[in-house]
């Protein structure tokens, strides 16, 4: 490629450039806005370490499982009832809100440059919109990739590989009771889950900005993270980023299998409507 031309012999030519060319620019060459995210989870269980030697009578060594748990658990079905404060965890907002930032800030910038000659040349919209998506799944689990890969250095310098839960541990430092939970339960609930929903999400985001304006995206990500962390419901996705929200650990959580559903429905309905939007989307303005 010279001089910014493009040469496109097909649409699944220009479909393998726009992906590479998303994962270049999308977060090969922008991966200076992962540091912020790195810094806040290496913060995250620092804090979490020091706490557990400052409550535990015992040596406090915690278990791969136990830093997952803590980062993921989010935090308890709030009862207005009991005149409680209202407190939103704060890793658990900034974990999801960064990642909406960067969903915000990405791909539709990429209409001003590459991504506009690939539609021009190709006259096949679709295959951007594709690509954004792959793009969408590709970031969000290189946030859950980060934290895997902080909870695994800390628990070989400052506890146990091992991906069993300490119950003691759960209960007292991160206040879960994980009596119910075996590790594949435990995995599903702190990873997969809240993985699928948060791609759900960033799809979800990437739609709404073609119909309005990227910060429309954003602001409607964050309300439904501050609407499932005051309010416990099946149809507000964020309850399925907590494993305190899962019927397994608190009565009146929200069933597992109900997310996943829910996560493919939404996930199915933003993919077609920004797939729609955009076949009628004016990419010269």
């Amino acid at each position: 490629m010279k001089s910014g031309t493009l040469s496109v012999r097909g649409t699944d030519t220009a479909f393998r450039q726009m992906l590479r060319h998303d994962m270049a620019a999308g977060l090969g060459r922008a991966w200076f806005f992962y540091i912020p995210l790195i810094l806040a989870v290496f913060f995250s269980m620092a804090a979490f370490y020091r706490l557990g030697n400052a409550l535990m009578e015992e040596a406090f060594q915690p278990t791969f499982a136990d830093y997952l748990l803590e980062f993921f658990k989010g935090m308890k079905i709030y009862d207005k009832n009991r005149q409680e404060p209202f407190r939103i965890p704060s890793m658990f907002i900034l974990f999801h809100l960064y990642m909406a930032f960067l969903v915000a800030r990405y791909p539709l910038s990429d209409l001003s440059g590459f991504g506009r000659q690939v539609i021009l040349h190709a006259r096949n919209r679709a295959k951007w919109w594709n690509a954004k998506i792959v793009w969408c799944i590709v970031n969000a689990a290189v946030f859950y990739l980060i934290v895997l890969l902080m909870a695994f250095l800390f628990s070989l310098a400052a506890g146990r590989l091992s991906a069993e839960l300490t119950e003691a541990v759960n209960l007292e430092v991160s206040e879960v009771d994980t009596s119910g939970l075996d590790t594949g339960l435990f995995f599903l609930l702190a990873l997969l889950l809240p993985f699928v929903c948060s791609a759900a999400l960033s799809i979800l985001e990437l739609a709404v900005s073609l119909f309005s304006k990227p910060w429309c995206g954003f602001v409607a990500g964050a309300v439904i993270l501050a609407l499932s962390a005051y309010f416990c419901h099946p149809l507000l996705m964020g309850n399925y980023q907590m494993v305190l929200r899962s019927r397994a650990v608190s009565f009146g959580g929200v069933e597992s299998l109900y997310g996943f559903l829910l996560a493919l429905a939404l996930l199915l309905l933003a993919y077609f409507a920004g797939r729609f939007r955009f076949s009628r989307y004016d990419i010269l303005v």
